[in-house]
């Protein structure tokens, strides 16, 4: 699946959890939905690199220095965009009406039998 594909396939299913949002929030939660989505895809890429390539680097400053491993770029990016996702996910979790909390996933509660 592509990634567009994901975020639009992610959009679908966070409208569907936040549905309960009313009308005053509903264009704020619209775009964090969207960010939301694009985030949880950015972050699937880059889960799927720092298995396939690890969280650390070798590098040298110089042929003088002795090669140490230093973190990779997208491990601090995978860190960045990770909390960012948490925030974004709490921000929609209080535009629910007190008591309320987000719907649950068609296929999960298919899975729960419910």
């Amino acid at each position: 699946m592509t990634k567009d594909e994901r975020i639009k396939k992610e959009t679908s299913t966070l409208k569907r959890q936040y549905k309960q949002i009313n009308d005053a929030h509903k264009l704020n939660a619209e775009r964090l939905i969207a960010r939301a989505a694009y985030i949880k895809a950015t972050l699937e890429d880059l889960e799927e690199d720092l298995d396939a390539n690890g969280w650390t680097e070798p590098f040298q400053q110089s042929e003088k220095c002795d090669p140490y491993d230093r973190k990779r770029p997208n491990a601090d990016l995978y860190i960045s965009l990770s909390a960012q996702y948490t925030r974004v996910m709490k921000q929609l979790d209080g535009m629910l009406p007190k008591g309320s909390a987000p719907a649950a996933d068609d296929e999960l509660m298919a899975f729960l039998g419910e």
